[in-house]
């Protein structure tokens, strides 16, 4: 759980099989691997995602999917308990070391934000671009994450009231992107996966 909302994985294939979900702290530090038979054409829903009793430690928590003999489809849901508030989005397919996020907005009641892991075994470097609207560019931070570390990039530490973010490494990154209103009737949100290339 992260500031009231929870996670659950919703997963499918096309043919009976086996598969493993791993899950990780922010940190990187394995946490608990989980294996699943799931019949072909039918949903396994895990919710919570990671599962209660995980002994995970940390608030965010990551997951590589679908370790397995076959093709597998996943899609993140994110629910506020209480509340009609939801969002859902794919799982990162295929990570990357060159990701985009095309909209970033901290005006307007609006702040978005991005997770960015490290899904490789080893240790990342990457360079986070931040573009204004008019297509200039303010400000370029280096960063090291280790082993399957995923990290946050929110409120302050995105340094523009609104434009863009590119996201380049030397390894395989997975990103997704959060867009976010808080309101007097609840909030408004709304996840993707950012731009893989």
């Amino acid at each position: 759980m992260n500031a009231g909302w929870v996670s659950g994985i919703t997963l499918q294939n096309a043919s009976s099989a086996t598969f493993y979900t791993d899950y990780y702290n922010a940190s990187g530090s394995f946490c608990r691997s989980y294996g699943y038979s799931i019949n072909g054409y039918y949903p396994q829903v895990i919710y919570p995602a990671p599962p209660d009793g995980s002994q995970c430690t940390s608030s965010t928590v990551s997951a590589i999917l679908g370790r397995g003999s076959q093709p597998l489809a996943a899609n993140v849901n994110q629910i506020k308990p209480g509340t009609s508030q939801a969002t859902t989005y794919a799982a990162v397919a295929v990570p990357s070391r060159t990701v985009i996020v095309p909209l970033l907005r901290r005006q307007n009641g609006w702040d978005d934000g991005f997770v960015v892991q490290n899904v490789n075994s080893t240790s990342a470097a990457i360079t986070v671009t931040y573009y204004n609207i008019n297509g200039q560019q303010p400000n370029s931070l280096n960063y090291t994450l280790a082993p399957r570390e995923s990290r946050v990039f929110y409120g302050s530490q995105i340094p523009l009231s609104e434009g863009s973010a590119v996201i380049t490494a030397d390894r395989p990154i997975a990103v997704s992107v959060n867009h976010w209103k808080n309101g007097a009737g609840g909030d408004e949100i709304a996840s993707h996966p950012a731009v893989h290339r």
